[in-house]
């Protein structure tokens, strides 16, 4: 971690020294782009890449853009030595990677309307080039992004439950998924509040897998209730059902392959959140205490557009960003952050964008992880952004999310 101005170097041992780092402006002479020599000083965090490491303050727009020509970077994306990933890549173990954001991150913007948007969402994309297993259900923030999902009454709801949650006010209603994949076991997560909430039951092939009581005055306080089902590997489809007397909330239904050897992806992008729905703790369904429950082992952020539209300043927002890093280290997560495209709305602008894809960059540094700036591959400014890519003012497009994705995945290469 960087202290002190030093960086301790890691190594197989635990052991580790450390060097100055240079603050922006005062790299060492001979050093390219954000690669300081071993000869000068520099310390390579990776094998892998051979990247070296500097401090970035809060650096100028030439300085940032100065990262992208990097010898041994791709353009705009800083690769840490992302153990937890390799290692379970390496001893082939399921490890999950949950993605969090807004809807760029769910895919709005698709070509004739958002239905089943999630498809073309970059997460997606991602998880079809590396073979990832897509097998959880979210609500996202919209009631059509998921093609996978059938609603008979249930609505997405509850921006600041993690992937967002549906909803249901009327018994006989049915939400039903069908992942399309292999799976031997199942747990749907209910959401229970105080005083209020009916019951649901839980389906898998049309059999009673169990009933989520969603009130906790009820239910012995429990605010995250779980139906969990075990059976034969097979392709399953799950419903679940209001049975009446009050509302219901469902956050997710996950799916798990006992077989699987690949990484599980949590696409938990929710349409319309900014940074305060992302780290919110104080209600029973909030980020903070579905992350306790689920565990992901690495947390993609990639938000701060909506923070910035409604006119947050670049200090709420990095506060904004370091509670959400700690509720994913609290949980003895990796944090990445993702810095947004520079959407046509007030108060995105280049230099607060700037700040904030350095304050990102300091934190991959200190955590030994990832950075990516999307800009490098979209479009410095929204002038600037490659128009085959823009949707409207506010999303991307089929297009542009791909391109999106060619740039992230480079983290895991």
């Amino acid at each position: 971690m960087i202290s002190g101005g030093s960086f301790g170097k890691p190594s197989s041992g635990g052991g580790g020294g450390g060097v100055t780092i240079p603050a922006w402006g005062s790299l060492p002479a001979g050093s390219t782009g954000d690669v300081v020599p071993a000869t000068l000083g520099g310390v390579a965090i990776t094998a892998r890449k051979g990247a070296s490491i500097y401090h970035p303050a809060y650096p100028t727009s030439a300085q940032l853009a100065a990262l992208w020509p990097s010898s041994d970077q791709f353009p705009g994306v800083r690769i840490g030595p992302m153990r937890r990933y390799w290692q379970a890549i390496a001893e082939q173990k399921p490890i999950k990677i949950m993605v969090i954001g807004d809807s760029n991150s769910v895919g709005q913007g698709k070509t004739g309307g958002d239905a089943g948007c999630r498809d073309i969402s970059w997460p997606k994309l991602m998880a079809t080039r590396f073979g990832w297993r897509d097998g959880m259900a979210f609500g996202n923030g919209r009631s059509d992004s998921d093609s996978r999902i059938t609603y008979d009454g249930w609505f997405s709801n509850i921006k600041s439950c993690l992937g967002g949650a549906w909803q249901s006010n009327d018994g006989g209603q049915d939400l039903e998924f069908a992942p399309g994949i292999a799976c031997d076991s199942v747990v749907v997560t209910g959401v229970a509040v105080f005083g209020a909430g009916g019951t649901s039951t839980v389906y898998v092939d049309g059999v009673s897998a169990g009933t989520i009581n969603h009130n906790t005055d009820i239910n012995g306080g429990n605010d995250l209730p779980q139906i969990t089902w075990t059976g034969t590997r097979g392709v399953h489809t799950i419903k679940v059902s209001n049975n009446g007397g009050g509302t219901c909330w469902i956050n997710s239904i996950q799916t798990f392959d006992s077989q699987s050897t690949v990484p599980d992806l949590y696409h938990c992008g929710v349409s319309d959140a900014n940074m305060g729905d992302l780290y919110a703790d104080n209600q029973p369904y909030d980020n903070r205490k579905h992350l306790r429950q689920i565990q992901p082992d690495i947390v993609i952020l990639a938000a701060t557009i909506n923070d910035l539209d409604d006119g947050a300043t670049v200090g709420s927002i990095t506060t904004g960003m370091d509670l959400v890093r700690r509720n994913v280290r609290e949980n003895r997560g990796e944090f990445i952050g993702v810095c947004g495209w520079a959407t046509n709305r007030p108060n995105v602008t280049q230099a607060n964008l700037d700040l904030l894809s350095a304050h990102l960059l300091t934190r991959s540094q200190e955590d030994l992880t990832a950075w990516v700036d999307n800009r490098a591959a979209l479009g410095y400014t929204y002038a600037t952004t490659n128009p085959a890519y823009v949707a409207d003012d506010w999303h991307l497009n089929t297009a542009g999310y791909a391109a999106m994705e060619d740039q992230i995945r480079r983290i895991f290469e």
